[in-house]
């Protein structure tokens, strides 16, 4: 009867030996699983991120009338709106032909320079 009960009790050890080995390795592979899915989360969030900064960038230029992001002589955006044939804008105005958007005199003297177009 003694040899029975040791065999048995042989027989519930390896039971449990192999059942905690394994949930060990279950609760391993488990972690890993998490960390790669944190990771592949925290990447799609980054991206859904950056998508959306974007889109709200490209929306706001629309908005403010701006093409092509282009800045001022101060530095500042123009608009390229409102700035009427003198030249307005950022710019020192009073030429036609400097197109509205800003350019002013410097257009004008840089043709001066270069021998083209008409001399004011």
């Amino acid at each position: 009867m003694a040899d029975i009960l040791s065999q048995q009790q042989t027989e519930k050890d390896v039971i449990r030996e192999a059942a905690s080995k394994r949930s060990l390795q279950e609760i391993q592979e488990e972690q890993a699983f998490q960390e790669w899915w944190d990771q592949e989360s925290r990447k799609a969030k980054e991206e859904e991120e950056a998508t959306a900064a974007a889109a709200a960038a490209a929306t706001s230029r629309k908005k403010e009338g701006i093409r092509g992001g282009k800045l001022g002589r101060t530095g500042e955006r123009r608009s390229g709106k409102g700035a009427g044939k003198d030249g307005g804008g950022d710019g020192e105005g009073g030429v036609s032909n400097a197109g509205g958007r800003g350019e002013g005199n410097r257009r004008a003297e840089g043709a001066k320079r270069r021998g083209k177009g008409k001399a004011i």
